[in-house]
C-alpha cells in the first residue's frame, strides 16, 4: 500500500506524539484514501461521536511514529487491531455469523483454523446433517421412477446439503476461539466469555450454552472443566458498536485432534480465564443458558437501554 494514502487519526493520539493504541480498516470510497483510523485506545464514547476530534494525514506520517506497524497495512477492510503494552500488534477482529440468508460475512483475523472431521460432527449434532442427507437420498431414488419434479427436488437438497457443511466448516476454519468452562453436566452447559465490541467500547457478555460432545478420547467432562470454544458473532443492526450475540460451539464437537485442543488452549491468556471466573459470579444464583451482560456498571453497558 502506497504510504501517501491518506488515513484519519485521533487528536488525542495527536497530542501524545501520534501514540497508536488501536487501529482499524473501514470501506472508503474516495480513491486516495486508505481506510485506515488511527486511535489513542482511550477515546470515550462523546469523543467518537465528534468527528472533528479526527485529522486527515498521510499513512507515512503515522509509520514515522510507529514504524512497527507497516507490516499491517495490507490487512482487509474490517481488520481490528490493539497495540500491546509491548509494543506488539494483536488482533482483534471478531468473526460474524454467515447462516441461512446473512446477506453480510466477516471472519477472525486470527482464525481457530481448525479443520473439522465431520464423523465427530455428526455424532455430536446428527439431526440436522441425517435429515438433510436422508432426504436428498430420498428424492435422488425418486427421480429415478419419474424424473420431475423430484430431480428439481435433489438438486436443491444437494444445494442445502452444501450450503451446511461450508457454514459448519467456516465456523471452526475462520471463527474465534474462547476459553469455556463446564458449569452443569445435566444438562452440559458451558459457560463462554467475550466482549461484543465491534471496536470502540466495551460491552463483556458471558453466554451459556447447551451442548452436546460424543466420543471425545481423553476428555472427562466434570463441573470446572475447561473447554476450547469456537465462535462466530452475527449482527441484526449494523449501526450498532456491538454485536448483537455470538454462536460458541466446543472445538471438540468438530475433532477428536488432541493437539488441535491443545494448541487452541495454550493460546489463551491467564487474564481470559480470570475475567470468566470473575463474572461468572455476577450471574443469578440459578442461571438458565441464554446471554448475559456482565460488568455492567463500568463497561459500555450502562449507555444501553
Amino acid at each position: 500500500m502506497s504510504t501517501q494514502r491518506k488515513c484519519l487519526i485521533s487528536k488525542r493520539s495527536i497530542e501524545k506524539n501520534y501514540q497508536v493504541g488501536k487501529f482499524q480498516r473501514i470501506a472508503v470510497s474516495a480513491p486516495n484514501h486508505s481506510g485506515w483510523i488511527f486511535f489513542a485506545g482511550e477515546e470515550g464514547e462523546e469523543f467518537m461521536k465528534d468527528p472533528t476530534n479526527f485529522a486527515e494525514e498521510t499513512i507515512s506520517t503515522v509509520l514515522f511514529y510507529n514504524p512497527k506497524l507497516r507490516d499491517f497495512l495490507d490487512a482487509p477492510v474490517g481488520s481490528l487491531f490493539t497495540v500491546g503494552e509491548q509494543g506488539t500488534e494483536r488482533r482483534t477482529q471478531k468473526a460474524m455469523r454467515g447462516f441461512w440468508g446473512n446477506h453480510e460475512e466477516s471472519y477472525a483475523s486470527d482464525p481457530a483454523q481448525v479443520q473439522l472431521d465431520v464423523l465427530q460432527w455428526i455424532k455430536s449434532y446428527p439431526f440436522w446433517p441425517i435429515l438433510w442427507h436422508c432426504l436428498f437420498l430420498l428424492f435422488l431414488f425418486l427421480s429415478t421412477i419419474e424424473q420431475m419434479p423430484y430431480v428439481l427436488y435433489a438438486l436443491i437438497l444437494l444445494g442445502i446439503c452444501a450450503y451446511y457443511w461450508h457454514t459448519v466448516t467456516s465456523h471452526f476454519g475462520k471463527g474465534c476461539a474462547h476459553p469455556g468452562i463446564v458449569v452443569n453436566m445435566n444438562p452440559l452447559t458451558i459457560a463462554v466469555y467475550t466482549d461484543l465490541s465491534k471496536g470502540n467500547g466495551r460491552y463483556p457478555v458471558i453466554k451459556l450454552v447447551k451442548k452436546r460432545i460424543r466420543n471425545s478420547e481423553g476428555l472427562d467432562l466434570t463441573i470446572g472443566t475447561r473447554l476450547p470454544m469456537v465462535a462466530t458473532y452475527s449482527d441484526w443492526e449494523h449501526s450498532l458498536p456491538y454485536w448483537a450475540d455470538f454462536d460458541p460451539k466446543p472445538l471438540h464437537c468438530a475433532t477428536t485432534d488432541v493437539e488441535e485442543a491443545e494448541r487452541l488452549m495454550a493460546e489463551f491468556k491467564t487474564e481470559e480465564w480470570a475475567e470468566l471466573d470473575r463474572f461468572l459470579k455476577q450471574l443469578p444464583e440459578v442461571p438458565k443458558p441464554g446471554l448475559y451482560r456482565v460488568d455492567v456498571a463500568h463497561s459500555d453497558w450502562k449507555w444501553v437501554v
